[in-house]
C-alpha cells in the first residue's frame, strides 16, 4: 500500500480545462501564513449571490477549487479534519446569510452535471469535506445527484468517455473513481493510459500525446498525482520518479514553474503539491516564496492570464499549494440530511461556529434533533432545547416586521422562528438561544395575539446568550394551548432612548441589543 499523502488541488491546461488532483504534504496552516490569510480574505470577497465563485462565467470552472481553498485555509493543524473543512465551506455564505458554495454546486449538479464536473466535485469537495458523493443535495431541494453514477466506469480504454485531448479530465476521473467506487484503486486501464501517454523526458502534455519531449507542468503534476492516488503505486515507481525529476528540473531561478513561457502561479502550485506529496521537498520553499511574491495589495495572487480577465482560479490554487495538508481518501461519508424536522439543511448547520457545533456541546448541531444553527442578520443563531425535545420549522428572516414594532425598537438581528415539540403538556421548557458575534443582550420582546409585548421577566441573559422560559399553553406559547407544542413569535430588538415597551415589563432608556427569538410556524 502506498504510504503517501493525499489532497485535492486542481489544475488548468489552456484556459478551460476542468480537471483536478487531490494530494498534499505537510505545510503551514492558515494562522502561520500571512499570504494564505490575505488570499483567503480576497477569495471570500469574490463570492457571488448563488454562493459560487464563477467569476469567469464558465460553470464548474472555479467554485470547486474555491471551496477546497476555503477548506484548506480553515484547517487548524497539520492533520486534515473533514468536519472543520465542511464547517469552513458551509459557513462561507454570500452576505453572511445567503447561499454557500455547496448550494451553488448543488445547482450545478441539478443542470445536470457532466462527467468531468462530477469528477472535479468528488476530488475537490465531497472527499475532503467528508460528504456522501452518492447522495449530493446540499440545498435539500429534492434534486439529489449520485456523483459516482454520473462519473461512471472507465471503459476498456480507461478514458471515462473522454478523448486523449481531454487528458486532464481522464486523470481526474481516474482519481475520483479511486476515491469512491475504486476504494483506493485507480482503474487499471486508466493507469495504463496514463503510463502510455508519458513522454521520454518524464513529462505529460495536455493532449495525452506521449511523443517527443517538453510536456505541460500542470498536466505532468496531475498525472503524477493520479498515479499516486492508487494505493499500490508509490513515489518510487519508475514513471512517477521520472515525472518528479522533470518537475524539479523545470523550476525557474525565480522559484516558479512556467506555463507557455511565463512564470505561473497555477503551475507553481500544482508542481509544489506533486513534489511535496512525493517527499521531494528541496524545491518547496522557493516555490512558496514565488507565490508570496505574486500577491497583490488586495490579497489576490496574480496570474499571467489576468490580461484575459481576473478570476479566482490562481488565488484558489495558490492557497491549495501553500497549505499542503494530507487529505486521505474518506472511508466514511456524512450524508447531508434534508428531512430533519427543523427544516434546516445540514449543509447550513455545518457552517455554525465551533466547527458546526453552535452550542459547543461536543456534537455537531446537524446530528441533533434538539439543537439547530442557521444564519441570521449579523451572524449565526443557535437554538437548543433540552434532550427529548425536538425543534421544528426553524427559520430566520429580516425586519421590517408586521405589525410594526414599538416606537424606538428595531431588530438588527432579524427574527428567529421555531416550534418546540415533544413537550409534556403544560410543562415549562428552557430554550437557550445564542446570537453568535453579537453584543450583550438585555431585553426581550415577543409578539402575542398580533401585538408586541415585553417578555424580559421570563428571560435570563448571559452576554449574547439568552435562556427563554417558555410554558406550553402559558407564558411564551402563542397557541395558548397545552398541547405539547410551544409556539411563540418575536425577534431580536434594540431600544433607543425614550422608547417604551408596550404591555409593561422591563425598563425604558438606552439598552444594548434586545433578545427576542421568535417561536412560530
Amino acid at each position: 500500500m502506498a504510504c503517501i499523502s493525499r489532497r485535492a488541488i486542481s489544475f488548468v491546461a489552456l484556459a478551460t480545462v476542468l480537471t483536478t488532483s487531490l494530494l498534499a504534504f505537510g505545510a503551514p496552516t492558515l494562522g502561520a501564513s500571512p499570504t494564505v490569510t490575505s488570499a483567503h480574505t480576497w477569495l471570500v470577497a469574490q463570492q457571488e449571490a448563488d454562493g459560487g465563485f464563477e467569476v469567469a462565467n464558465f460553470p464548474g470552472f472555479e467554485t470547486s477549487d474555491a471551496a477546497f481553498a476555503i477548506a484548506s485555509a480553515g484547517q487548524p493543524g497539520a492533520v486534515w479534519d473533514p468536519e472543520v473543512a465542511l464547517a469552513a465551506v458551509s459557513g462561507t455564505r454570500f452576505g453572511g446569510t445567503g447561499n454557500g458554495p455547496l448550494e451553488a454546486l448543488d445547482d450545478l449538479a441539478d443542470t445536470p452535471i457532466t462527467t468531468g464536473q462530477a469528477a472535479k466535485a468528488i476530488v475537490l469537495v465531497t472527499n475532503p469535506l467528508g460528504i456522501d458523493a452518492t447522495s449530493f443535495d446540499p440545498r435539500c431541494d429534492g434534486g439529489t445527484t449520485n456523483l459516482v453514477t454520473v462519473l461512471g466506469t472507465p471503459g476498456v480504454d480507461g478514458r471515462f468517455g473522454f478523448s486523449l485531448f481531454a487528458f486532464n479530465s481522464i486523470v481526474t476521473a481516474g482519481r475520483a473513481y479511486a476515491l469512491t467506487a475504486g476504494a483506493g484503486d485507480v482503474p487499471e486501464a486508466t493507469i495504463t493510459q496514463i503510463r502510455s501517454s508519458q513522454k521520454s523526458d518524464g513529462s505529460w502534455s495536455f493532449d495525452g500525446d506521449g511523443a517527443g519531449t517538453g510536456g505541460d507542468i500542470d498536466t505532468t503534476a496531475a498525472a503524477i498525482l493520479a498515479l499516486l492516488e492508487d494505493d499500490d503505486i508509490t513515489a518510487a515507481d519508475t514513471d512517477v520518479a521520472a515525472g518528479l525529476d522533470y518537475l524539479e528540473a523545470a523550476q525557474q531561478p525565480s522559484g516558479a514553474w512556467q506555463s507557455f513561457g511565463s512564470d505561473d502561479a497555477n503551475s507553481t502550485a500544482v508542481a509544489l503539491v506533486a513534489l511535496g506529496v512525493a517527499g521531494r521537498t528541496t524545491t518547496l520553499a522557493a516555490g512558496d516564496a514565488f507565490l508570496a511574491s505574486q500577491q497583490q495589495p488586495d490579497g489576490r495572487i496574480a496570474s499571467p492570464n489576468d490580461g484575459f480577465g481576473i478570476n479566482t482560479f490562481a488565488t484558489s490554487q495558490s492557497i491549495q499549494g501553500l497549505v499542503r495538508i494530507d487529505v486521505p481518501r474518506a472511508t466514511t461519508a456524512t450524508p447531508l440530511g434534508c428531512t430533519d424536522a427543523d427544516g434546516v439543511a445540514d449543509a447550513v448547520e455545518w457552517g455554525a461556529p465551533n466547527g458546526g457545533d453552535g452550542n459547543d456541546d461536543g456534537t455537531p448541531d446537524a446530528e441533533q434533533a434538539n439543537v439547530t444553527s442557521l444564519p441570521a442578520p449579523g451572524g449565526y443563531v443557535t437554538i437548543a432545547v433540552p434532550t427529548g425535545g425536538t425543534l421544528a420549522n426553524v427559520s430566520t428572516s429580516t425586519a421590517p416586521v408586521s405589525p410594526a414594532p414599538p416606537t424606538g425598537a428595531t431588530f438588527p438581528r432579524g427574527l428567529v422562528t421555531f416550534h418546540v415539540t415533544g413537550v409534556t403538556p403544560g410543562a415549562t421548557v428552557d430554550v437557550e438561544v445564542t446570537f453568535h458575534g453579537g453584543p450583550a443582550l438585555t431585553r426581550y420582546f415577543k409578539l402575542h395575539d398580533g401585538a408586541w409585548e415585553e417578555f424580559t421577566d421570563h428571560v435570563a441573559f448571559a452576554g449574547n446568550v439568552v435562556t427563554l422560559s417558555l410554558t406550553d399553553g402559558g407564558a411564551g406559547d402563542d397557541d395558548d394551548t397545552a398541547n405539547g407544542v410551544i409556539v411563540d413569535p418575536g425577534g431580536p430588538a434594540a431600544v433607543t432612548a425614550g422608547g417604551a415597551p408596550p404591555g409593561g415589563g422591563g425598563t425604558g432608556g438606552p439598552t444594548a441589543v434586545l433578545a427576542q427569538p421568535r417561536l412560530t410556524g
